[in-house]
């Protein structure tokens, strides 16, 4: 059934369109811009949740519901259609509908700002990398985090593997120069966004006009993808007249003294990756606890697995009867397209959450009250007046020991409630449950 073509997909061969020299640019581009904004909606969601100490079973539903959602196949399968780049307006209906698909129902003003947030956390992380290449890093880090949002052994975990272990086997078949187009392809679609955000301004990463200041500090990258500046190959022709590489030298050229060491990283190993863009940046972690973590969720095992990429496939995708009715049609369905629309047609869910648990959700109505800041402004930005630009989302990365102190007095809320249940079932002749909860001390 589904099972059985979700697995046929994962493991098809990845059309011709999408790698090679003859490649479309935008095509490449969807995976990246699906799952970095989707990882990112995560981190937003997740911290919001528990930071309006939404229940712990809710929290976790919600989120292995998004995960599940995110990380459908028949998902990616649409967006891999040829086509234009596509707009905003339909990335924001794709989120909502995926955000549809759980128990949480958010309202208008909280999916926009969400989606404002996670279109500028993809802008700052584009703009940041050192090398096109590192968005390998990005993505890696997106998705490998994710997996630590839901139980293990859950479904949403097997679709979070499936969908990693897809994105390694495609990023390993894309070219260097290749990466140079995507990254000019993401920041083409964040191009014009300047919203503010607190965390960015707090931290001095965005100015106040909304645009971001580029960093000319950091390490090179790795001799794969560039070499030190002073390095002089000597070439000499061979018996067949073919240039052969001979030797190699290299003088002190006053940039290196700026530049520092070069990297010696590997952006599919998240024990020798050194890019931590695209990481949980809403929940505060050491570079240790985040290893830490990783190691514990049995990536190492996750990877060994990997064999390899899947040979290219040289047909064309099955679809219309000519590449411009194929694009015509992908186009037409990225400009008149509705939320439920994309709900049948992709996801195969309903559009209202069946389930009777259901509650509505405004991530933002009181941001970073927890840490206990003003509910009319968590911080007065120093010099940064609210017509300088427009609103400034605010939203502050909360501890790790916070996280966890929440999640524990979380889970003691939920054993009350539990207790109060069972008590509930065992005198359901009782009049009335007031009775019952001062008979237990709780009311």
């Amino acid at each position: 059934g589904a099972a059985m073509a979700d697995a046929v997909f994962w493991d098809a061969p990845l059309p011709a369109t999408m790698v090679g020299s003859g490649a479309d640019h935008i095509q490449m581009t969807m995976p990246f811009l699906l799952y970095n904004m989707g990882g990112e909606m995560l981190y937003i969601l997740q911290q919001r949740l528990y930071s309006q100490k939404i229940r712990k079973d809710k929290i976790e539903c919600v989120l292995e519901d998004l995960v599940v959602s995110l990380y459908n196949p028949s998902l990616l399968r649409e967006m891999l259609q040829r086509g234009p780049l596509p707009s905003n307006t339909y990335m924001t209906k794709v989120f909502h509908s995926i955000a549809s698909t759980s128990i949480m129902t958010l309202s208008d003003s909280g999916m926009e700002k969400l989606y404002e947030l996670m279109v500028m956390a993809l802008k700052f992380q584009t703009l940041s990398v050192t090398h096109p290449k590192d968005i390998i890093a990005v993505t890696m880090n997106h998705l490998e985090q994710s997996r630590l949002l839901v139980r293990p052994g859950s479904a949403a975990l097997q679709a979070a593997d499936n969908a990693l272990l897809w994105m390694v086997r495609y990023m390993k078949q894309v070219t260097g120069p290749q990466y140079h187009h995507v990254r000019a392809m993401v920041l083409k679609f964040c191009q014009g966004r300047k919203t503010r955000v607190s965390l960015f301004l707090r931290e001095k990463l965005q100015y106040d006009n909304g645009m971001f200041p580029l960093s000319q500090g950091g390490g090179m990258p790795n001799d794969e993808l560039v070499q030190m500046p002073g390095v002089i190959h000597y070439r000499d022709s061979g018996d067949s007249g073919a240039s052969q590489p001979a030797s190699m030298d290299a003088f002190k050229h006053p940039l290196v003294l700026a530049i520092g060491a070069q990297r010696k990283n590997d952006n599919f190993n998240f024990r020798t990756r050194d890019v931590t863009h695209g990481c949980n940046m809403y929940i505060s972690q050491s570079d240790d606890q985040r290893l830490a973590a990783l190691e514990a969720s049995e990536l190492p095992k996750l990877m060994a697995v990997f064999n390899g990429p899947p040979p290219l496939n040289p047909a064309a995708p099955p679809g219309p009867s000519s590449e411009e009715d194929a694009t015509a049609a992908v186009a037409e369905r990225r400009t008149h397209y509705t939320d439920a629309d994309f709900l049948s047609m992709v996801l195969n869910r309903p559009s209202e959450a069946a389930d009777s648990g259901g509650f509505k959700f405004n991530p933002f109505a009181q941001a970073d009250m927890m840490e206990g800041n003003s509910p009319k402004r968590a911080v007065q930005l120093e010099g940064l007046q609210d017509d300088d630009g427009g609103e400034v989302i605010e939203i502050q990365p909360i501890s790790r020991e916070r996280f966890h102190a929440i999640n524990s007095e979380l889970a003691g809320m939920m054993e009350e409630l539990e207790v109060l249940d069972t008590v509930y079932q065992g005198n359901a002749s009782s009049s009335s449950l007031l009775e019952l909860l001062r008979e237990q001390g709780l009311a």
